[in-house]
């Protein structure tokens, strides 16, 4: 009988994985080999869920900080501001790679070849647009 995979799970464990290795190598060196090897799964499998590196790279970033899950509408307005910077900074102070991960993804969007830049910097757009949407929901 066939093993039943639960994608969401598989694709967030490939993003844990990748996560450390962008971390370890950087992105420019890190390759889907390196990514696999730290799962123990082919390259090939990796594909199923991400078309190249650089779409897996954007899933890492993007996953650094679930902001949807950071804020909450409930309270005053002033009891919820504090509880996302919190959870923002708390995130921060779990997530050891964050600053490393972030830093090589806008030198790779900033040094990277023209043709992905404005992809990278439209992604990097996208990672800011659930915590702007919270401040903008507490400050209204």
């Amino acid at each position: 009988m066939p093993k039943i995979v639960d994608k969401d799970i598989r694709r967030r464990a490939i993003v844990s994985a990748a996560t450390a290795v962008f971390a370890a190598r950087g992105y420019h060196l890190a390759r889907m080999e390196d990514v696999s090897a730290a799962m123990g799964v082919s390259k090939g499998s990796l594909y199923e869920y991400f078309e190249t590196k650089e779409d897996l790279f954007m899933q890492v970033c993007l996953a650094l900080v679930p902001w949807e899950k950071l804020s909450s509408p409930d309270g005053a307005p002033e009891a919820q501001l504090r509880r996302l910077i919190a959870a923002i900074v708390a995130r921060y102070d779990e997530s050891q790679d964050f600053f490393v991960i972030l830093s090589d993804f806008w030198t790779a969007a900033m040094r990277g070849p023209k043709g992905k830049r404005a992809a990278m910097l439209a992604t990097g757009a996208e990672f800011y647009v659930p915590p702007r949407r919270a401040l903008k929901a507490v400050i209204e």
